[in-house]
């Protein structure tokens, strides 16, 4: 066997060692995403884990559509493009309140906005009960099935 060979191992093993932990531990340390899930969303009196991202929370912690925002220490989300002020979150009885920002002010606004929400977003959870309310629209024609938990309100 050649001596010369064996007597450079243990400097050519730390090397690759060295080299390796010298290029894997940064770049795992560079994917913060899970790290970063397990800090809350907190803003106000309101404090959110999953499915809710948001301030502190990258995307990849919760549901697309479930993003908060803080913005002068009040909640804020959006629902196709229609906001909504966050006035709380139950975790215990699993239950998102939350009310139009636009109707804050009064019931009566200048431009009334379709608010449809994904009903996909919580169908997978245990006792979600989706209820769809409809305003303003003429009655169904018969031949249309009727819509689990739909409610129309008179004008």
């Amino acid at each position: 066997m050649n001596s010369s060979v064996f007597s450079l191992s243990p400097f050519l093993s730390f090397f690759v060692i060295g080299f390796l932990l010298f290029i894997g531990i940064p770049s795992s340390l560079s994917n913060n995403d899970l790290f970063d899930c397990s800090n809350k969303f907190v803003c106000g009196d309101i404090s959110a884990g999953f499915p809710f991202w948001g301030t502190g929370r990258p995307p990849a912690c919760g549901i697309p559509e479930l993003e908060l925002k803080c913005e002068d220490n009040i909640t804020k989300m959006k629902i196709n493009e229609v906001a909504y002020r966050v006035l709380g979150i139950y975790h215990d009885t699993e239950i998102l309140r939350i009310a139009r920002e636009d109707y804050l002010a009064g019931l009566c606004t200048p431009i009334f906005e379709n608010s449809t929400f994904n009903p996909m977003v919580f169908q997978s959870v245990k006792g979600y009960t989706n209820l769809t309310f409809l305003y303003g629209c003429m009655a169904a024609p018969g031949n249309i099935p009727n819509i689990p938990g739909a409610y129309s309100l008179a004008k």
